[in-house]
């Protein structure tokens, strides 16, 4: 008895309605990889179409990112008062999102997104004051710089502040 030879997509061809050239059945992509339908067009065709919409979008979406990062940003400062908690600087262009608790360098390693997961954090939350505090540029560096105490503070000030737990 004969046994008859297993049925493969090897031995059919189609043409892509593209570039119309006819090619094996393999050359062309799966519409999805829970499906067995194949697209109308070859992989080439496929990937010079996918590059081509790259290209059309791009500067778009380089633009929606852009409006995105800036809207997200302005939300969390004015969730958090809009101004300087420490001098009351109120431009937005000079102020800056701080971890109260001075683990911001940790907190964004591990929330692996950076600044935007952190603002983004803040909107969600409604804006835990807690963890987070807008000051302006000067105050940040200088809390930065003296050990988590903005030089706006006082000695004494300070002192308070790290008894009483309200730095």
């Amino acid at each position: 008895m004969k046994t008859k030879e297993p049925w493969t997509y090897k031995k059919y061809r189609r043409s892509c309605n593209r570039c119309d050239v006819e090619k094996p059945f393999e050359d062309f992509p799966l519409k999805s990889s829970a499906s067995n339908y194949r697209l109308p067009w070859c992989k080439k065709c496929d990937a010079k179409r996918k590059a081509d919409w790259y290209t059309s979008k791009h500067e778009h979406n380089l633009k929606r990112m852009a409006k995105w990062r800036k809207d997200t940003r302005d939300a969390a400062v004015v969730i958090l008062g809009g101004f300087c908690a420490c001098c009351g600087e109120s431009r937005k262009s000079m102020l800056e999102l701080d971890h109260v608790k001075n683990d911001g360098s940790t907190h964004r390693r591990k929330v692996k997104w950076g600044n935007y997961k952190v603002y983004q954090d803040i909107i969600d939350s409604g804006g835990d004051r807690t963890k987070y505090q807008v000051l302006c540029a000067n105050c940040n560096q200088s809390k930065r710089r003296n050990g988590g105490f903005c030089e706006h503070i006082s000695d004494l000030d300070a002192l308070l502040a790290q008894d009483f737990g309200l730095g």
